[in-house]
């Protein structure tokens, strides 16, 4: 049982490693899509860059929450 349970234990520390690069991967993206609205209109109007912010911050948060939640899980385990 305890072999079965180490096989699965990769996945936490996947998850755990890799969550947080994921999340900065969202944020550098959404940066990204921010800098191209800017560039193509020309004007940094908040209205404008907001939707790509937002998209960043989410990307980050789900990242970082993933990782906090797989970490809490396979210090349980």
């Amino acid at each position: 049982e305890s072999q079965r349970l180490n096989s699965k234990m990769v996945l936490l520390t996947i998850d755990i490693s890799g969550g947080p690069f994921l999340g900065l991967l969202g944020t550098v993206v959404g940066v990204m899509i921010s800098f191209a609205v800017i560039a193509a209109t020309g004007d940094v109007n908040i209205n404008s860059i907001a939707r790509g912010i937002a998209a960043a911050l989410l990307a980050s948060v789900a990242g970082v929450a993933v990782a906090i939640a797989s970490l809490f899980a396979f210090n349980y385990l």
